[in-house]
């Protein structure tokens, strides 16, 4: 009976363990390019997916020889990272009507660190 509560109280410990609030980091860094050349012109947003809003945890933009570098840290039980990267590749891109191509990605799980240090 001993070992059977024992058990019962350590699952719940680990259960509730789970449901801390904690800080979690996720970032990304490399180079964008545009038909084989440096997408200078390029920025991103890190975000974090809530049920009804997204939070923008950090902003980055390309520099001219497309390397890029985010990452951003949250206090919170889960966290969902997106990379949203904002680009005119192949497309007129003036200051009248630019035509801003989206792009989403997701960060996977496995990506995400415990902590507020990234690299």
């Amino acid at each position: 009976m001993r070992v059977l509560i024992f058990s019962f109280v350590l699952s719940s410990c680990y259960c509730l363990n789970s449901m801390i609030p904690r800080w979690q980091t996720a970032g990304a860094r490399g180079f964008l390019l545009c038909n084989g050349k440096p997408a200078a012109r390029a920025f991103m947003l890190l975000c974090q997916r809530r049920f009804f809003s997204i939070k923008c945890l950090d902003v980055a933009a390309a520099d001219k020889n497309g390397f890029f570098k985010i990452s951003g840290t949250i206090f919170e039980i889960s966290m969902n990272p997106q990379l949203r990267i904002y680009s005119c590749c192949n497309r007129k891109c003036d200051g009248l009507n630019p035509k801003i191509k989206e792009v989403c990605i997701y960060i996977p799980p496995k990506y995400i660190r415990g902590g507020k240090k990234v690299w």
